[in-house]
């Protein structure tokens, strides 16, 4: 196989300057397949519109803000993750994910509102 003819895959620090200067297209044709390390990321604010996250391992990272309109987090790893303020409008998610989301917003409506809320 010709070198010049293979592409160097993107280390994790490219990939998330992608994210963050909004270069999605292009994230989406060089992201590696299958599952992506993007542990810890800082992803404040960055618009993810129609980002393909699918198996990203996105453990911890700060997603406070972000855009992730259309976005696609099939077997996406979000544990421990801040997504408050994050624009989840169309986002794919498997259906543990959002199961997964709607604990998280009871359990933050109880804490608010008391356990007596239902």
């Amino acid at each position: 196989m010709n070198s010049e003819n293979t592409a160097a895959i993107p280390t994790k620090e490219e990939l998330i300057a992608l994210l963050k200067n909004g270069k999605i297209e292009e994230f989406n044709r060089v992201r590696p397949e299958g599952k992506i390390d993007l542990r810890w990321a800082d992803l404040i604010r960055a618009d993810l519109t129609g980002a393909d996250l699918t198996g990203a391992d996105l453990h911890g990272a700060c997603l406070m803000g972000a855009c992730l309109t259309r976005a696609n987090l099939t077997r996406a790893n979000l544990s421990w993750a801040i997504l408050s303020e994050a624009n989840l409008t169309g986002a794919i998610f498997t259906d543990r994910q959002e199961r997964f989301f709607l604990f998280r917003l009871l359990d933050w409506f109880k804490s608010i509102f008391g356990a007596s809320w239902k």
